[in-house]
């Protein structure tokens, strides 16, 4: 466990190692608001043609896309999947992800929830770096460019929060949805599960996928940030969550504005973001 306070004059970034997971239709015991009746039910349901060709083309665009665009390329993120995936999307997975060398495919059989998660993020924590960084990135959402950067910029007040001994979160609360065919701006009233981070020292198991992301901030200290318009977050067919804009406050922003934003923050086109 980390104990020692940071030197003067030593960097705090280079004692975090940052690393995200994303699950790409992982079946597993729990983690789903959706319930099957039984574990086939849930692979037939995850894996249905029509379902996969929808994450598919929603993780290219955003997910996949605004991993490559990151401006500072100092972190790794890995994209569960189950062993159990039919190798034809495998295979397409490992395509993709050739084009991100951060990138590395995590293949775990069925288990429970939370260990899986902590088997994930173990295969990611692979340096000697005291403080371990974890975020957490559904595969359909996308992060704005500078999402690693403003990460980094702000490691000295989510370790102030706990000197490093013991957990900490980060979470960016404005971002827009894509919603019913239109983009909607909004400041989340709670931590949002998108690009949510967690610091904590090495070994202590404690992740971003460790608590609800709603009640993280019952958990530990939580630094939530209203200002930078950091997330791009979706809603279409097979999402696992309700179709509805959680509590929040709507920022006023006209159309062209909005397609002004997408561009600069996440190198998206709002057209094209439209017709997904």
């Amino acid at each position: 466990m980390f104990h020692e306070p940071i030197l003067a004059g030593e960097s705090l970034s280079d004692l975090v190692q940052i690393a995200g997971l994303v699950r790409f239709s992982y079946p597993c015991d729990g983690g789903f608001q959706r319930k099957h009746a039984s574990r086939a039910a849930q692979l037939a349901y995850l894996y249905a043609p029509a379902r996969m060709e929808e994450r598919f083309r929603y993780f290219e665009a955003l997910c996949l896309h605004s991993l490559k665009v990151q401006t500072d390329k100092g972190f790794s993120v890995g994209l569960l999947i189950g062993d159990d995936m039919p190798a034809r999307y495998k295979a397409r997975l490992e395509v993709l992800l050739a084009g991100l060398p951060q990138a590395a495919l995590i293949a775990l059989p069925y288990l429970p929830y939370a260990e899986a998660m902590q088997q994930a993020y173990a295969r990611l924590f692979t340096s000697r770096a005291p403080l371990q960084l974890s975020f957490r990135l559904d595969d359909d959402d996308a992060l704005a460019v500078d999402f690693i950067a403003e990460v980094r910029a702000r490691l000295p007040q989510v370790y102030g929060m706990s000197g490093g001994l013991d957990a900490a979160g980060l979470s960016f609360l404005q971002g827009l949805t894509l919603i019913n065919g239109e983009i909607v701006p909004s400041i989340d009233a709670r931590p949002l599960g998108l690009g949510l981070c967690v610091m904590a020292p090495a070994g202590r198991q404690v992740s971003a996928l460790r608590y609800e992301h709603q009640k993280l901030h019952q958990n530990m200290p939580v630094m939530m940030d209203p200002h930078p318009l950091m997330n791009l977050r979706a809603f279409h067919g097979s999402n696992d969550s309700p179709v509805a804009l959680p509590a929040g406050r709507r920022p006023a922003m006209s159309g062209p504005e909005i397609r002004a934003v997408l561009q600069r923050r996440f190198a998206l086109d709002m057209d094209k973001v439209l017709a997904l």
